[in-house]
């Protein structure tokens, strides 16, 4: 598959992970699954481990299951949990 899209209240599990955006982005090239939002609802992904992110684009890294953050000069938001 060379690229698929979603829209309209997308939900991502991965590795124990949950996103919510608007519209989800898969780029077979690259294995990247891009996640966005809009203004009033941007993008978010949950973590068990290590939090809450939110941005203007979350990218899912299918090949070394990394996630990156995009803020395009706006206000990104990390919410991170330490182990007890």
């Amino acid at each position: 598959m060379d690229r698929l899209t979603a829209r309209g209240g997308v939900k991502l599990n991965s590795e124990g992970r949950r996103g919510t955006g608007e519209q989800l982005v898969y780029t077979g090239e690259t294995g990247e699954y891009v996640l966005t939002g809009t203004a009033s609802a941007p993008p978010r992904m949950n973590d068990p481990v290590r939090g809450t992110v939110t941005g203007e684009a979350l990218i899912f890294h299918s090949r070394d299951d990394s996630v990156s953050v995009e803020g395009g000069g706006r206000k990104t938001t990390t919410e991170t949990t330490a182990p007890r």
